[in-house]
């Protein structure tokens, strides 16, 4: 793509991957070099042996790849029941603005990653799922759950769910050590890239 961000629009893409049909349209969108991208009047149609994902939105961007990705959203609506390589849950959401950050202490070279994303919202609804990807691609699935309550959204996947297990319960025992525990996890496996 280059170095440079692209901006398209009036844009639509019809992508055919394994057995599902993805349609995405929108008024404009800007990406970034690194996967960064902010969309405007845009929506999102998935179809396919494994589910259905809907989604449409006024305005919806993220930061790009990194340890630690920022995302904003304003009018939007997300109904989906899905059960694929990366996913099982079901749920539908709107809300009128929000935002999430989302932490990566990930590297293919380790097998104890972590993917936390906690956000809030001016909205209201429920989904829940339930996680089972190998982001990474090193060979080990990160299993995890998430849900959106209301104005609350919450993901945690680790590639060691016993052992993340554990340092979350020493956390609420010992918060400072813990929190200080996974800021250095993420600083070393974002220096292992």
């Amino acid at each position: 793509m280059g170095s440079q961000p692209r901006i398209e629009g009036p844009y639509r893409r019809v992508t055919v991957k394994e057995d599902r049909v993805e349609v995405e349209a929108g008024l404009v969108q800007l990406k970034t070099p690194n996967d960064g991208y902010l969309t405007a009047a845009s929506g999102r149609l998935s179809i396919g042996g494994h589910g259905v994902n809907a989604e449409a939105q006024m305005l919806h961007g993220r930061t790009g790849k990194g340890p630690v990705q920022g995302e904003l959203q304003l009018l939007r609506g997300n109904v989906y029941a899905v059960r694929d390589r990366e996913m099982t849950g079901a749920g539908g959401t709107g809300s009128v603005f929000g935002g999430a950050v989302t932490s990566r202490a990930m590297s293919p070279k380790t097998d104890d990653d972590v993917v936390v994303k906690a956000g809030v919202a001016l909205s209201a609804g429920v989904a829940v799922r339930v996680h089972h990807s190998d982001e990474d691609r090193d060979g080990k699935k990160e299993y995890g759950a998430g849900m959106d309550v209301g104005p609350v959204t919450f993901d945690l996947k680790s590639e060691s769910p016993m052992a993340t297990m554990a340092a979350m319960i020493r956390g609420i025992f010992a918060p400072g050590a813990a929190l200080g525990g996974y800021a250095r996890s993420v600083a070393d496996k974002a220096a292992k890239r």
